[in-house]
């Protein structure tokens, strides 16, 4: 746009993330990757652990626990064709910035256990118009397949659920993504399980929820 305007969105924070006193819990600033687009509060949030690339930053928690079709799942880039055995493999272009040379990759599908590809070593997103080739110094699995098996892959650490987001932010999408920064909420505090947008069995482990601490609407972060 040429004219100065204001671009007048719907709210998206009107429902109360928590039960609890928000001034009781623990809390600390993160820096999160870009490329995910808009993180809702509630997200459940974990950290890549690459030596390189974005190692050190944020990202969204992968829910492996939960491989189908309606799982909120924004870190994971899906592949737009079935792995080879090669050292590459092909996502859509706009989920190819979610990552950056260095970054170590995961893949998976619905019926295949989580298998490295690799250490980034290039990123083509000038080839074709709709898909991005990335190259690792590993092989992509033959047995990760896409479509109905929703093969897809994620940097290392996003299997491992570190906190809650607190409040919505816009990590960006494309070419023009920059990322952001947010709060992580870490425990001490109850929060409402309906806003826990990608939650699952495995990060409810990660993040020391036992049964005890479900009490009917309600999760408690020890």
């Amino acid at each position: 746009m040429d004219t100065p305007s204001i671009i007048r969105g719907n709210q998206t924070d009107f429902k109360s993330l928590y039960y609890s006193n928000p001034e009781m819990a623990l809390k600390i600033p993160i820096s999160i990757s870009r490329g995910f687009g808009v993180l809702k509060a509630g997200t459940v949030i974990a950290r890549n652990t690459s030596t390189l690339g974005n190692g050190g930053k944020h990202i969204p928690y992968d829910p492996h626990a939960t491989m189908t079709a309606a799982a909120i799942a924004p870190g994971r880039a899906y592949l737009v064709t079935d792995c080879a055995g090669s050292t590459a493999g092909e996502i859509l272009l706009e989920d190819s910035y979610k990552f950056i040379v260095g970054d170590e990759l995961f893949h998976q599908d619905s019926g295949t256990s989580l298998a490295t590809a690799g250490v980034v070593s290039a990123i083509d997103i000038t080839t074709y118009l709709n898909k991005a080739v990335v190259t690792t110094n590993g092989t992509w699995s033959t047995s990760v397949d896409a479509g109905v098996a929703f093969g897809n892959c994620y940097a290392k650490g996003g299997d491992v659920a570190v906190g809650i987001l607190e409040y919505s932010v816009d990590t960006g999408i494309g070419e023009n993504a920059q990322g952001a920064t947010g709060v992580l909420i870490v425990s001490n505090a109850i929060l409402y399980a309906g806003m826990l947008l990608n939650l699952d069995s495995n990060a409810k482990t990660d993040l020391g929820i036992a049964t005890i601490n479900v009490v009917g609407q309600y999760i408690i972060l020890p």
